[in-house]
Parts: C-alpha cells; sequence; structure tokens
C-alpha cells in the first residue's frame, strides 16, 4: 500500500500490510471539488498544493504528526486508480485498511465550528453530516478501533467512544459493533444491510462494493456492470455465510445445525477460516465430541492443520479435552503430528500437567524424546512447567534427563530458572547434572541466582553446586545476583563463602553490582 509520508509529504511503497507496514493514520471524508489524485501528488508543485482537495491532506499528516505518527493514507492520492490491479487490490483491502490503522480522523466538511460541542443543536447538526449519508463511510466508521471527528475548522468534536449513542441512533448500527465489542459476524445478513439502506453513493456500483468489507466478501469490480454488482455480491455473501454457519456451529457444538448443513450439497465438509482452522478443529479445540464424530462421519480431513500448523489432536491435547483426544486417536489421528513450532500433542499434555493423556499418548507410541524446533522434550516443558507428576511419570518411562535445548540447557536448567522446587528435588533424586553448563557456560545456579531465586540456590548449595562457577564472560553466581539487584540471593551466597571481589570477563565488577558486592 502507498503511505504518505508526514514528514517530506512524499508517497513510499510498503509491501504488504500488518507487520511490515509502519503505523499510520488514515482520513475519511466526503469526496468534493479539486481532489488531489495520486498522480497529482507524486508531482507535488504549488499547482497541486493550491488545489481543494490539498488542504485536507496537510491538516491530515499535521494531526498525525502531532500524535507521534510518521505516515498517513489518504484515498484520494493512496491509490493509483490509472491501475486496474492497485484500484481492485485497493477496494477489496479498503475494510483492512481502515481497521490497521492507529487512529482515524473523520472529517466533518459540513459541521460548523462550535464553542460547546454538546449543546442540542451541535448534535443535531452532527447527525445530519453528510459524511453520514455515504457508502464508503460505512466500513470507515466500523472498521477503526479508534475514530475522531472533526468539525469543517479540524477540530476535535468528539470519538467513536463518547458519541457512541448519538452515532448509534443517526445510523442504527448497534453501540456494540461502535465499540468493537462484538464481531461483525455476530449480526445477520439484514442487520447489516439495514444499516447501508440509507446511504448513497456517485456510481451504480459502489452499492456492492462499499459492502464487501462488511461481509467479508472479496470479488473482481466491473465498473459499467450497474445492478449486476449488487446480485454478484449477493450470492457471494451467501456463499461464505453458509460456510461462516458451519464454523461456527462446529465452535459452539451446535451438532442439529452441523448436521442440517452437512446434509447439503454446496457445504463444504473441511472449508477453513481466515486462520486456516477447519469445523473439526474448532469442533476438538472446544470439546464438542459429538460434533468431533458427525464430522469424520461425513468425511472430515482427520489431519488438516492450520495456518499454525495446529490439527484437531493438536488442538484437542492444547485444551485438554480428554475423551476428543481419544475419539481422534482411535480414528486414526497421528500422535506424531507437529505444528509450525515442532511441538507435538505429547509436549503440549507434559507441559499442561495432563496425565491421563501423557500415559494415552504413550500407549499410543508417542516419542517420548521428541524434540520442537528448540529441542525441547516432553522432560523439558513439563520441568519448565513444574509438572512434578508427568516428569516422575516421563522419567519412569526412560525420558532423556539430560536431553538439552538449543541452548543446551537441560531439565535441571529450566526448572531452576522457574523456581520448581519439587521438581528440582526429583531431578537429583533421578540423577541430573548439578554442575550442567549451557552454550554460555551457566550452572543451573548461576540461572537460579540471576532470577533471584532464593530457595532454588539454597537447595543447590545443600545438594554441592560449585559456588564460584563462572560462565564464559567470567560471571559467577555472585555476580548475576548482584546485577539483577537480588539482595538476598547475594547475601545467602556471601553468607556460604562466595567471593565478593569477583570481575567479570573484562576484569571489573559491572558497576550495576557494585552496590551489593
Amino acid at each position: 500500500m502507498w503511505l504518505i509520508n508526514n514528514e517530506s509529504l512524499k508517497l513510499e511503497w510498503f509491501m504488504g500490510m500488518g507487520n511490515k507496514t509502519p503505523k499510520y493514520a488514515i482520513l475519511s471524508h466526503t469526496w468534493d471539488e479539486g481532489e488531489v489524485t495520486f498522480q497529482d501528488f507524486r508531482n507535488l508543485d504549488e499547482t497541486v498544493r493550491a488545489q481543494k482537495g490539498f488542504s485536507k491532506i496537510r491538516k491530515t499528516c499535521d494531526l498525525a504528526l502531532q500524535s507521534g505518527i510518521d505516515y498517513c493514507w489518504v484515498d484520494t492520492c493512496c491509490i493509483d486508480k490509472s491501475s486496474s490491479a492497485e484500484l481492485q487490490e485497493a477496494i477489496n483491502s479498503m475494510f483492512q485498511y481502515y481497521r490497521d490503522a492507529v487512529v482515524c480522523y473523520a472529517w466533518l466538511a459540513d459541521l460548523p465550528e462550535t464553542s460547546d460541542p454538546s449543546s442540542a443543536s451541535t448534535t443535531a447538526q452532527f447527525s445530519e453530516c453528510r459524511w453520514f449519508t455515504r457508502g464508503w463511510t460505512l466500513q470507515e466508521l466500523i472498521a477503526p478501533s479508534k475514530v475522531i471527528f472533526l468539525d469543517e475548522k479540524w477540530k476535535e468534536m468528539g470519538n467513536k467512544t463518547n458519541l457512541q449513542q448519538i452515532v448509534s441512533d443517526c445510523t442504527g448500527i448497534p453501540g456494540s459493533i461502535l465499540s468493537g465489542e462484538d464481531d461483525l459476524a455476530t449480526f445477520s445478513i439484514a442487520q447489516r444491510m439495514s444499516w447501508a439502506a440509507q446511504r448513497e453513493t456517485s456510481r451504480i456500483e459502489d452499492r456492492a462494493y462499499y459492502l464487501m468489507g462488511i461481509f467479508g466478501v472479496n470479488m473482481p469490480l466491473i465498473y459499467g456492470e450497474r445492478d449486476n454488482a449488487f446480485i454478484r455480491l449477493q450470492e457471494e455473501i451467501m456463499r461464505i455465510s453458509d460456510d461462516h454457519k458451519l464454523l461456527h456451529a462446529a465452535e459452539r457444538g451446535l451438532r442439529d445445525v452441523v448436521w442440517l448443513l452437512l446434509i447439503r450439497s454446496d457445504v463444504k465438509v473441511d472449508l477453513k477460516d481466515n486462520a486456516g482452522r477447519t469445523p473439526l478443529c474448532w469442533a476438538a479445540g472446544n470439546g464438542h465430541e459429538a460434533v468431533v464424530k458427525l464430522l469424520l462421519e461425513n468425511g472430515a480431513a482427520i489431519e488438516a492443520k492450520d495456518k499454525d500448523g495446529q490439527t484437531p489432536l493438536l488442538w484437542a491435547v492444547e485444551k485438554g479435552h480428554e475423551a476428543v483426544i481419544r475419539l481422534l486417536l482411535e480414528k486414526g489421528a497421528a500422535s506424531e503430528a507437529e505444528n509450525k513450532d515442532g511441538r507435538k500433542p505429547l509436549l503440549w499434555a507434559a507441559a499442561m500437567g495432563l496425565e491421563l493423556i501423557v500415559k494415552l499418548l504413550l500407549e499410543k507410541g508417542a516419542a517420548i524424546d521428541a524434540r520442537d524446533n528448540y529441542y525441547g522434550t516432553p522432560l523439558y516443558w513439563a520441568a519448565e512447567n513444574g509438572q512434578e507428576v508427568i516428569v516422575k511419570l516421563l522419567l519412569e518411562k526412560g525420558a532423556a534427563i539430560e536431553a538439552r535445548d538449543k541452548y543446551g540447557g537441560t531439565p535441571l536448567f529450566w526448572a531452576a530458572m522457574r523456581s520448581r522446587e519439587a521438581v528440582v528435588k526429583l531431578l537429583f533424586e533421578k540423577g541430573a547434572v548439578i554442575e550442567a553448563r549451557d552454550n554460555a557456560g551457566l550452572t543451573p545456579l548461576c540461572l537460579a541466582a540471576g532470577k533471584g531465586h532464593e530457595v532454588i540456590v539454597k537447595l543447590l548449595l545443600e545438594k554441592g553446586a560449585v559456588i564460584e562457577a563462572k560462565d564464559k564472560d567470567g560471571r559467577t553466581p555472585l555476580l548475576w545476583a548482584a546485577q539483577k539487584g537480588h539482595e538476598a540471593v547475594v547475601k545467602l551466597l556471601r553468607k556460604k563463602g562466595a567471593t565478593t571481589g569477583v570481575k567479570g570477563r573484562m576484569g571489573r565488577v559491572d558497576y550495576l553490582a557494585k552496590p551489593l558486592l
């Protein structure tokens, strides 16, 4: 998308949206004579600056800068309408453009300046502004989380939050939609259509196109098709609506509704939402056993993955739904399925302390020392999360007690760093190496001291941990504790004989540590 640099007034192109796009403000307004086009703005000169439409762009940039926002988007000049492809993309993405903006400035050019924005006369004038009658401003009102209304002099009248009731009264849009409390999908097609009933557009086709974002529809633009655009919109809405109904019913566990939808030939059992989740993923993740069974009987893909690589079984394990897990495994779900982070069902179950599920997965052949992308094993995750029962179970089943993660840490490292006292004791009993070192040369004692875990430090020392062990930078447990400001641990280590004249790799005591040493 094209964005205006608020300082230089230059257009800059950003590929895609989301994390790659800088924070930006966006303008919502009604078009008038003398608007500045994309080509005008690319060749900004005094003639263009003199155009009536330039002042609103300049005002938007100034307001954004005052709020610490470096970029803004204005529809008149940030879309190259000479490019059919760019115009198609922009209109299909318009709802997202407004939704992702930090703030939307809604300039009401016909709202007179007033010294009392809360007066009855001002409220009446506000409700009668042309902005509320235009088609495109519907999504520009709903999509942004923050909308600031400005009068003809660009003075703030209020915002979507404190004017919620007034805006709701004059538009018919429920306050829960304006506040973001409710999602658009929770309102029927008829209800959403009613919000557009009194709105106008300059071109007949735009009556359909401005509603695409409200219904989550994407379709090609064909200017010249006139009323056929609305027919195409309705067809697309009905197709997507049935898809959403199945996803919604599966998520809520509405078995009868799922069954009714599945007997229709035009509804796909493995349709996916924006996150790539299928009805089976939703039903499994929410523990709806009867719906899971019904979907499987109707051919749902048992290994379908969402955008994070999560299968129905992974969702069921993550949420702890034992009955669904048993059903999926009985139907052949892969116990070794993994998501994009390399996490398998056994890792999730171990981390959450789901004893029965851990036993079940092991019975089904899950690898006890399976690793994720960070080389973490089920034992590693159970130890970090303080799941003593699971740690004991895994060790009894032969889990590797010294398995190392990506950073060289063992289960004991993570138990010590997270202050999991019972797990630390159990690992000692089972023979964990107390002086193991990670890739940075740190020992469990260094980590516990640096985190300020006095009880764990005391326990490690009682078990014989080397009090003067140094990491690769020459830092001892005492220096770690002092640097992090853990006075109680410093006192304990000194009492146990730790040297106070510790030095780091540079041969001097860190200035942060000096007050405690």
